[in-house]
């Protein structure tokens, strides 16, 4: 194609512009582009050389810093011709700059996501293209789903993220004048379980119950922190728990939640559980809200098939637990949530501090795992995921809002199952 684009960028490292500026040059030049810029194919392809490719730094529309390690940004096209034969600017992309290995995965395992119908692909954002063109560089281009609106007559987007994470993050939680919607929250919480249930059961009536072993299906998420070789980060665990039969914490002796995963891993453990299709990162930064806050679910860099589908409701359960909740909280609210983890649990006997948080655990969360993913066994196919992961999650404890109600949960877990986890397991 003849000619160059304009590329309007900000902040961003030569080598990664001229991997974006390449790879959103051969994506316009594909029949994909009509995908999110209709109008510029519509009759005749807008010459490159009239095309300006702009590019916004997270952080510059509102979105929270990521985990991932890769480069996230948000790209559009502009008409750059006269006004009155201009078209409106395109539909916002997301562009993630990162390993080809490891976006080839994220775009494999969304690729390898059941068939949904239209609606239902819809509350998603499937990656579109992945352009391997730079050797050092891989592009993985996905729809924005959040809120846009163009500015300076149609020729500029207007973009800013809206997402759960914001809604949990508030500085004034805990304030008696402002206190957050905690019915809107309860909402997005549903709607984002919902959206993924489809994917989860894979156009079957009944999913079929499977005898599962818990090493295979949580290795991914324990992080690391079981490993004994180079990559291994358990002095994480080791530095906080010790290497002892009990720890103390908060005043009190608990089993060692290290031990008691050395059970569950090494020694085999296995349950019957549901598997399928997980999104297997559902967490408040990647539901984000579209107009009139509808739920987008976003980042398939941890999709999988075949997975323990309890994943999806663990990973949003620990946090509204601690990864969100506000440090301003008093100790004993930190135990007392941590220490609520059955239905039969009472949610008006919780400090306020905690209880609408937890309300939503049960009244949400549990009652559509119990539901849709539950075979019938609460405390192994329930309460070990969301230790593991828990456990896992400590890896990223300096990220969590309250980190003690991260160590706390994992603790009190340790305590519940110590007795559930049998010390002599087959291997």
């Amino acid at each position: 194609m003849p000619g160059e684009a304009v590329l309007v960028s900000e902040m961003m490292h030569p080598k990664a512009e001229a991997a974006v500026k390449g790879a959103l040059e051969r994506f316009y030049g594909s029949d994909k582009i009509s995908s999110i810029w209709p109008a510029a194919v519509s009759a005749d392809r807008v010459p490159l050389d009239d095309v300006e490719i702009v590019v916004l730094p997270l952080d510059r529309i509102g979105a929270p810093a990521g985990a991932s390690g890769a480069g996230v940004y948000v790209a559009y096209y502009s008409h750059k011709t006269a006004v009155k034969a201009r078209l409106a600017a395109s539909q916002p992309l997301v562009v993630k700059i990162g390993s080809p290995a490891k976006l080839r995965e994220e775009k494999k395992g969304a690729d390898a996501w059941p068939a949904l119908s239209t609606l239902q692909r819809n509350k998603f954002a499937f990656p579109l293209h992945l352009d391997e063109g730079d050797g050092d560089h891989a592009i993985l281009l996905a729809p924005f789903q959040s809120l846009s609106e163009l500015t300076e007559g149609g020729s500029r987007n207007e973009v800013q993220v809206r997402d759960l994470w914001r809604l949990l993050d508030n500085k004034a939680e805990l304030s008696p004048g402002a206190p957050p919607d905690w019915e809107k929250i309860s909402v997005l919480v549903a709607q984002a379980l919902d959206a993924i249930e489809p994917a989860h059961r894979a156009g079957r009536a009944e999913l079929p119950a499977s005898d599962i072993d818990y090493a295979s299906q949580y290795d991914w998420y324990l992080r690391k922190t079981t490993l004994d070789d180079s990559t291994s980060v358990k002095y994480i665990p080791s530095s906080l728990f010790g290497d002892d039969v009990t720890t103390s914490m908060f005043g009190s002796s608990w089993p060692n939640p290290s031990l008691i995963v050395r059970k569950i891993v090494d020694r085999g453990m296995r349950f019957t559980g549901f598997l399928g299709a997980v999104h297997g990162d559902l967490h408040p930064k990647n539901i984000v809200l579209g107009a009139y806050d509808a739920v987008q679910i976003i980042d398939f860099g941890w999709a999988a098939v075949d997975r323990h589908i309890i994943l999806d409701y663990v990973l949003l359960d620990l946090n509204l637990r601690g990864t969100t909740l506000p440090s301003q909280i008093s100790e004993r609210a930190i135990l007392q949530l941590a220490g609520f983890l059955r239905g039969a649990d009472d949610v008006d006997g919780l400090p306020e501090s905690v209880r609408a948080r937890a309300r939503i655990i049960r009244d949400v969360i549990w009652k559509k795992a119990r539901g849709r993913a539950i075979v019938g066994d609460w405390d192994h196919e329930y309460l070990i995921p969301l230790f593991l992961v828990g456990y896992g999650l400590l890896v990223h404890l300096d990220s969590a809002r309250n980190q003690p109600a991260l160590v706390a949960t994992v603790l009190q877990l340790a305590r519940e199952l110590e007795t559930i986890v049998p010390s002599d397991i087959a291997a």
